[in-house]
């Protein structure tokens, strides 16, 4: 199909009734999952807007290669560059990797897996598609545990499957790939006990971890190290998983613990501290993505506090020593970075150093100059910002700068709201236009920094202050 016609069908898809849509989609991934010859991602595509519209969402019908990848999905990450890190799955390695056992690693098994998993799916029989999936789990388990046995780097089995997979990660991915596939029902399991959000494990929750564990320790140990990596990657707190480490191990001592094979799931858990430490200090401040870095800095807090509070974390250990190390840097990046944003933010508004505002000791207002968009859009982002953290600068260990900032801002603020305000009773009719624009930015920053009821306050002032009967003129 060629693109103009591509686009004429979803350009008709896009406007189909919510309803009509939800089901034409589902009949499409049947359609897939029967095998047949529609252009599915074409139609999906298209339908997108119209399920989207009014938030209807359709039930999916997932594929045999969705489901395959269902048992290691907790481990998948975005990423797939530099050292290959355990229990760190490339999602770009499992198309390669999927192709690679569809096109001979496997090819009979996935055929025979392909029609008895779409006949199971199609009666809503939950039995027959585990059983499917089951058979395809092992021997693909099989089949790559075969195939790179002789995979050393740097000799010709391995440069071979290096050619076929796109890369030496996606390679060391189906490795791991292979050994987890091992345990997919466990994990499976896992994952149902588990459920994917969970805030705080439960009494419950904790035994049947335990239970988990304890049964691969027999059966499998090898894979066994993977459960409280499962349970770490589907707590929406994930610093909660110590808890689980502390039942595992039998000690709430993170020194013992760190030299078990259980520390993965720490490691893990410290490398995520350390990841959002990094994208806290290396991310320009004042840009659009302020709701992210608010988001991670919450997270960095809840997770600072969590891996102090569930284990008996010491200065001298090894995660105890990296803890202490990452949130001694961000105080200090944080502090002077901090230190910088009451000058941006005073710098985004016309100013003059004459008049009565200099005098008390900082720049005027110059309402002979419209604001600049961008200079207040910015100083608006680093208000968000500076709002925003109010409560998590403290835990964050730079609440003395944040507060000195708001102070000065605040001042700032205030002393420009007073000068507008008796610019506005001027009355002055070629000001008005410019000082309406003063306000609303003032207002905008105003209410990010001191809050909605100081802005308010202004707001009303400058309401006042316009009305003729106070020397002041309404505009037009």
């Amino acid at each position: 199909m060629d693109a103009g016609k591509i686009k004429k069908l979803q350009a008709l898809l896009s406007v189909l009734p919510d309803q009509v849509a939800r089901k034409l989609a589902v009949a499409v991934e049947y359609d897939r999952l029967d095998g047949g010859a529609l252009p599915h991602d074409v139609i999906l595509e298209g339908l997108r807007p119209a399920l989207q519209r009014t938030g209807l969402k359709r039930q999916g019908v997932p594929t045999l290669q969705r489901a395959f990848f269902e048992p290691i999905e907790d481990l998948l990450t975005a990423t797939g560059e530099g050292k290959k890190e355990q229990a760190c799955l490339a999602r770009r390695s499992l198309t390669p990797i999927w192709r690679w056992l569809e096109m001979g690693l496997v090819a009979d098994g996935i055929a025979s897996a392909t029609k008895a998993y779409a006949e199971a799916v199609h009666k809503a029989d939950p039995a027959g598609r585990d059983q499917a999936l089951g058979l395809l789990w092992t021997d693909a388990s099989r089949a790559m545990t075969a195939a790179l046995a002789a995979a050393a780097p740097r000799t010709p089995d391995y440069d071979k499957i290096v050619n076929k997979l796109g890369g030496a990660h996606a390679l060391e991915d189906a490795r791991e790939m292979a050994l987890l596939l091992q345990a997919a029902p466990q994990f499976r399991a896992l994952q149902a006990g588990v459920p994917r959000g969970t805030k705080k494990l439960s009494a419950e929750e904790l035994a049947f971890i335990r239970q988990s564990y304890d049964t691969l320790m027999v059966q499998l140990p090898d894979q066994a190290v993977y459960v409280p990596v499962v349970v770490l990657r589907r707590l929406s707190k994930p610093a909660n998983v110590m808890e689980a480490l502390k039942i595992l191990a039998r000690t709430e001592s993170d020194a013992k613990i760190a030299e078990t094979t259980l520390a993965l799931a720490g490691d893990l858990l410290i490398s995520d501290f350390e990841a959002k430490a990094k994208f806290l200090t290396t991310t320009q401040l004042g840009e659009a993505n302020t709701n992210e870095v608010l988001a991670q800095l919450e997270q960095f807090t809840e997770m600072s506090a969590g891996l102090t509070q569930s284990l008996d974390i010491r200065r001298e250990g090894r995660w105890g020593k990296r803890l202490v190390e990452t949130r001694a840097k961000l105080s200090e990046t944080m502090e002077r970075r901090i230190e910088k944003i009451p000058d941006e933010i005073i710098g985004a508004f016309p100013i003059t150093s004459a008049g009565s505002y200099a005098a008390r000791g900082g720049p005027r207002p110059n309402f002979g100059r419209w604001p600049d968009d961008a200079k207040i859009g910015r100083a608006g982002n680093l208000a968000l910002f500076l709002g925003g953290s109010r409560w998590l600068a403290g835990k964050a260990l730079f609440g003395v700068s944040h507060k000195a900032a708001v102070e000065r801002i605040s001042k700032f603020l205030v002393a420009y709201g007073d000068d507008l305000v008796g610019e506005l009773k001027a009355g002055d009719p070629d000001a008005v236009g410019r000082c309406q624009a003063h306000l609303q930015a003032l207002l905008r920053v105003t209410e990010l920094v001191m809050g909605e009821q100081e802005a308010d306050i202004l707001r009303r002032r400058a309401a006042m202050a316009q009305q003729p009967g106070n020397g002041g003129i309404v505009a037009a």
